[in-house]
């Protein structure tokens, strides 16, 4: 089923999203709701995915493309498996206890931030970031040769 609309989920009675869609041509919010999990989004969302403070441990289930930016921030997230190969926008998953990059989005045309989390490795960062990347008050404090070692960065690096 396709959707050409804004979806947002609004506290959904259990934890998880019930299947709805394959395709959302335009933006889907699953954001504040608890959820333990993406099982059930959409696998391609053309606007942005925000699935900012829930209590997900991993982003398994979420869209792998995103056209617009993706919001995973607040959650508590320990890995980023399931996270999308590739993002048309910005990626964020500051604020996180992400141990490491593992699993991280291929390519984000965006901005990348992934400040305020437990980073020891930018091991599995992204290979291209056409905007801004943030490593920013992570447990080890990089530096910019760091990041350009992995990552070609079109923009400025913040660390």
């Amino acid at each position: 089923m396709k959707i050409s609309k804004l979806i947002k989920i609004i506290k959904e009675e259990v934890n998880k999203l019930a299947p709805r869609i394959k395709i959302c041509k335009g933006s889907f919010i699953c954001r504040d709701n608890d959820l333990i999990s993406l099982e059930g989004a959409p696998k391609i969302v053309g606007g942005y995915f925000d699935c900012v403070n829930n209590d997900l441990p991993s982003l398994e289930g979420a869209p792998k493309i995103v056209e617009g930016n993706f919001g995973c921030q607040y959650n508590g997230l320990i890995s980023l498996e399931g996270a999308p190969k590739y993002v048309g926008g910005d990626f964020s998953c500051r604020e996180n206890n992400l141990p490491s990059l593992k699993e991280a989005p291929k390519i984000v045309e965006g901005h990348f931030d992934c400040s305020y989390n437990d980073l020891n490795s930018l091991e599995g960062a992204p290979k291209y970031v056409g905007g801004i990347f943030s490593c920013r008050d992570n447990k080890k404090k990089f530096t910019k040769e760091e990041v350009m070692a992995v990552c070609e960065v079109k923009g400025d690096i913040y660390v």
